[in-house]
């Protein structure tokens, strides 16, 4: 999913679009979302190359998988594009448009929820976004603070915070410095 998210950013910045994935058997779906998940990666300056080659790694199974890069006769068309044009309708397009909704944070949950638990005994505690917003509120975040989470997770509590200075800032300049240099989360 995240391989796809970030691929997708691609159709804004060089022109990538869903009609590109064809299903092409030499020049794969998997092959050309491969490509722009690493041109997104290169347009947002990971520093190292060898930082750059280790998170690329993590994401070969797109296009190494064949199964995601055959025709499916029920849907006419690669699961990848499937799952590509369903990311794109239903969670790319409400983050571009600054939802404040954790769409990770409501994946990561409802993944969890199949494991037979609520994933406490795995050490995964999302916090709701209610609880979030209303410690946003009683710190009385600003435009001017920081945020730093040091166990960010899915980053709850990061989403609220940057929506809410987001929305008390004044100028594009502002909001830009907010996104770049005052959200850190580990």
């Amino acid at each position: 999913m995240s391989a796809i998210l970030l691929a997708l950013r691609e159709q804004t910045r060089s022109g990538f679009a869903l009609s590109n994935l064809t299903g092409d058997t030499v020049d794969t779906d998997g092959d050309k979302l491969y490509k722009q998940l690493e041109n997104s990666l290169k347009a947002a300056k990971v520093k190292s190359e060898v930082k750059l080659k280790q998170v690329l790694n993590q994401f070969t199974l797109i296009k190494d998988r064949p199964k995601l890069n055959e025709l499916h006769p029920a849907l006419e068309k690669t699961p990848l594009k499937f799952f590509t044009e369903y990311i794109n309708d239903n969670i790319f397009k409400a983050v571009m448009a600054n939802s404040a909704e954790d769409f990770l944070g409501r994946f990561c949950g409802e993944f969890v929820s199949y494991s037979g638990g609520d994933g406490q005994s795995l050490g995964v505690v999302l916090t709701p976004r209610h609880i979030t917003e209303l410690f946003c509120e009683l710190v009385d975040l600003k435009p001017e603070d920081v945020i730093f989470d040091p166990c960010c997770g899915t980053g709850g509590f990061l989403v609220s915070g940057i929506h809410r200075m987001l929305r008390s800032a004044r100028n594009g300049t502002k909001c830009k410095n907010i996104r770049e240099k005052q959200i850190y989360g580990i």
